[in-house]
């Protein structure tokens, strides 16, 4: 008795003669071999979808810089407010006066995936806020920078000079309370070559009393995105300011340490991986600074 699997069964079955079973046979292999493609097609697809919801999870996390929880970008506003009375009630300066203040919200708006909560007082200059949008996000080689609110321009120039007109542009010693209002969205501009721009808008407005101790006007910050080396898919921890790709996080130009080895650019200009959206930018490092409410 001769046995044959089932495929071939299934030809002899089926076929008549010889030239029939042989045309069979082709169309089943087609067949088998375009189902195995069409599989292969589905499951890279399905893998990349899976990795892509990861990142976006990831990026949409923030930690809170008061108690050092994660949440979401969405409830991280409902959590601040109770964090920050919370604070309020275990650190507020013994017969402290309330102080106004504006909760901004700040995204990159190439790069939303990296955003943050800053707490500002409603008496503080625009010169502050850029100051801490600078040493949280963006400062790396003393760039002039801008705000645009309200259609008006406040510019960072120190001294009037011959390339700014006072007539185009306002300086930024402005106060907050002059010129924003709660619900207003704005938009700032680091660097007016290689641009970093960022788009912020007013969250809420309210008083409350000063605490002790330092605290950081820096209220909650996102979770670093994982962004994936060209070559390996890794976690990219270099990036070269030459050859990426600025309108995306990630691709060529964004490489783990052992795959920068490969670049042929110089590895001594590549840039760190840091969380900002500045990454990969001119000459960002992603230095870290120490923020007061004292200093602002």
């Amino acid at each position: 008795m001769q046995f044959f699997d089932p495929l071939t069964q299934l030809i002899l079955s089926q076929a008549q003669t010889p030239e029939e079973a042989r045309q069979l046979a082709e169309d089943l292999v087609r067949v088998d071999w375009h189902s195995m493609f069409v599989l292969k097609e589905h499951c890279e697809r399905e893998i990349a979808s899976i990795q892509q919801q990861i990142n976006e999870d990831t990026s949409a996390l923030g930690v809170c810089q008061l108690c050092k929880m994660h949440k979401a970008m969405a409830e991280m506003v409902t959590h601040l407010k109770t964090c920050l009375q919370r604070q309020e009630s275990l650190r507020a300066r013994v017969r402290s006066q309330m102080y106004p203040k504006f909760l901004i919200f700040v995204e990159g708006s190439d790069f939303p995936a990296y955003w943050g909560y800053v707490e500002m007082g409603q008496g503080s200059r625009l010169s502050a806020l850029d100051e801490i949008l600078r040493k949280t996000w963006l400062e790396c080689c003393g760039h002039l920078s801008a705000f645009t609110i309200g259609g008006r321009r406040y510019e960072s120039h120190a001294d009037v000079s011959e390339d700014w007109n006072p007539l185009e542009a306002d300086s930024m010693e402005a106060t907050l309370e002059q010129v924003l209002h709660l619900g207003m969205t704005f938009g700032y501009e680091y660097d007016f070559g290689s641009s970093t721009d960022l788009k912020l808008r007013v969250i809420d407005a309210y008083e409350r009393k000063s605490l002790k101790g330092r605290s950081a006007p820096v209220l909650a910050r996102n979770i670093p995105p994982v962004i994936s080396c060209f070559l390996c898919n890794q976690p990219a921890t270099r990036v070269c300011p030459q050859c990426r790709e600025y309108d995306s996080l990630g691709g060529r130009g964004w490489y783990c340490l052992r795959c920068a080895k490969q670049h042929e650019c110089d590895v001594e200009r590549m840039l760190p991986v840091v969380n900002s959206p500045r990454v990969g930018v001119c000459g960002y490092t992603g230095r870290a600074y120490h923020l007061s409410h004292e200093d602002f």
